[in-house]
């Protein structure tokens, strides 16, 4: 039928027709066979996949006018944070030397703030997300306890979501971030990607396990975080509270002069402490840090600490008060669990029953702490409080 038209029309329209033809050949072959957008070359030569974050740390900043932001590529790339109040973001921290570890400071910021942000390296977009600055000392405000976590595995997700369904200000950890032996190679599938929406939101504050030690006494762990003063050893304020991480593979007199020094100085209303391997044990083995028990305790009795949290133990436990210092093992973040010792002495609650967290909530006076499973019950909970006039008194003694 086609033929037999095209054989009716005069010379003039048959020509008209097949340049149509042609016209029409060109252009779907054009479509057809154009790459994808995502296929086309970098027109820079140079490529930037992210492998690690981007995780918000505190580093030697504030943590409530200015924060850090972290990342890992694959590739060596440039640095570039935009960043806001709004989605139109408006400031920016620019690093132009080519690096396979980010962190980039972003300053003038509001206390109490949510900020937007944007990650890039080589003039390419590798993630956005939302950060919230710390808190003033007046406001409320919660963190997670956990530690013993680096598996890689479902429970380790699992409780990752849990956490997040409880709109926490931070996190502390209490070691043993990657599993079997804290080896740069394992952090991005035991740590970025399961703590993902956790890590681009809020800070994270960990001490080293011993596991964590076992790949060059600890050299990835210091190489992925950014935190402040000299890393093994470090304390920051968040709130009205003072917050102190130590190595409990470092217990010597140094490490003792260390901490007295840090707790005379601070005048905040509560402190707490946080470090790996327990003074006290009620797992079936073992009897928990002699070390921590000779040169640390005495310092936390001295200066009225509130809570010792520690890891190490794969279980949960609260042991009773000693000279006010309440201590709890928060190793249920998800690798294993122990069995408990029935016969030990001065716990007060226990259990390795299923993998967990501890959430602590301070308001001016007063914290609740819960310890959380991994089926949403409260396992065990207390709280404390203080009278005016002690806050008041510690305020003047600085």
């Amino acid at each position: 039928m086609l033929k037999s038209l095209s054989l009716t029309l005069a010379p003039r329209w048959r020509l008209r027709l097949t340049l149509y033809s042609a016209l029409m050949l060109v252009v779907w072959l054009w479509i057809g066979w154009r790459p994808a957008a995502t296929e086309q070359p970098d027109p820079t030569g140079r490529s930037a996949t992210l492998i690690g974050g981007p995780m918000v740390q505190i580093g030697n900043t504030d943590g409530k006018t200015a924060i850090v932001i972290a990342w890992r590529t694959a590739e060596p790339a440039t640095s570039r944070v935009d960043y806001g109040l709004t989605p139109a973001l408006g400031s920016h921290a620019i690093d132009h030397r080519l690096t396979g570890a980010h962190a980039l400071a972003l300053r003038n910021l509001r206390p109490a703030s949510r900020y937007y942000y944007r990650v890039s390296g080589n003039d390419r977009t590798l993630a956005e997300a939302v950060f919230q600055t710390g808190k003033t000392e007046s406001e409320l405000f919660r963190f997670a306890v956990f530690g013993d976590s680096g598996s890689g595995k479902a429970a380790q997700y699992e409780l990752a979501e849990l956490i997040e369904r409880h709109h926490i200000d931070f996190i502390l950890h209490t070691g043993d971030v990657v599993y079997p032996e804290g080896a740069d190679k394992d952090y991005r599938e035991k740590f970025y990607l399961p703590y993902k929406k956790l890590l681009a939101r809020i800070p994270i504050f960990p001490v080293l396990g011993n596991h964590d030690y076992e790949t060059q006494r600890g050299r990835p762990w210091l190489d992925h975080f950014v935190l402040p003063e000299a890393e093994r050893f470090y304390s920051f304020d968040y709130g009205n509270a003072h917050f102190i991480a130590l190595d409990s593979y470092h217990i010597d007199a140094a490490s003792a002069r260390w901490l007295e020094q840090d707790l005379a100085r601070t005048d905040k209303t509560w402190k707490f402490v946080f470090f790996h391997e327990p003074p006290f044990s009620n797992k079936e083995d073992r009897t928990g840090s002699a070390g921590a028990r000779r040169l640390w305790l005495p310092l936390f009795e001295k200066y009225k600490v509130d809570l010792v949290f520690s890891g190490h133990d794969h279980m949960y436990t609260r042991f009773k008060a000693r000279k006010g210092v309440i201590y709890i093992v928060e190793g249920l973040g998800g690798y294993s669990r122990y069995r408990i010792n029935p016969n030990a002495a001065h716990v007060e609650a226990t259990d390795n029953s299923e993998y967990g967290f501890g959430l602590v909530e301070v308001s001016g006076l007063t914290l609740v702490f819960r310890h959380i499973t991994a089926s949403g019950k409260s396992f065990d909970s207390f709280s404390l409080s203080k009278p005016a006039a002690a806050a008041r008194s510690m305020k003047k003694s600085s």
